[in-house]
């Protein structure tokens, strides 16, 4: 989601945010530790919720307006790897940005109201155990509304 102010007819600046999760489960594995051993079911959960500043620069003024943007800010991490009963967790901030490329597709010509299409590249610097970077792309889809 994204609240944008129109600062001029090509430029549009506010805050965005969204929200992600990724979950992957292991078949059943025994952990040898010194002294004891674990047979647990693993379950890997890495939730993110970026935040960022973001810019919109509308590349034409016709029908159809595509759009390149860019956005930084921070990333809200939750990592959780359960063994069963037993969780580690790694819960953090960390740098985000994005680029993207999209099209306002308006539905009528006052161009107030129309369909939001585009994909951006997410970086997502993170590193623990396995895990070494959460970038990812996002393919987007939505209502766009101005407000006036």
């Amino acid at each position: 989601m994204n609240l944008l102010y129109q600062a001029s007819p090509q430029l549009s600046i506010g805050l965005g945010g969204s929200s992600v999760s990724f979950y992957k489960r292991y078949p059943q594995t025994t952990f040898h530790q010194p002294g004891s051993d674990v047979t647990a079911v693993v379950t890997n959960s890495i939730e993110l919720m970026p935040i960022m500043v973001k810019a919109k620069y509308n590349l034409t003024s016709g029908a159809l307006h595509p759009y390149v943007g860019i956005g930084a800010g921070i990333n809200v991490i939750r990592y959780d790897k359960d063994y069963g009963e037993f969780v580690d967790y790694d819960h953090v901030i960390r740098f985000a940005a994005q680029p993207e490329l999209g099209m306002h597709i308006p539905f009528v010509s006052s161009d107030k109201i129309g369909l939001n299409i585009g994909a951006g590249y997410n970086y997502m610097p993170y590193k623990n155990g396995e895990v070494d970077g959460l970038h990812n792309i996002a393919f987007k889809g939505g209502l766009d509304i101005r407000l006036e």
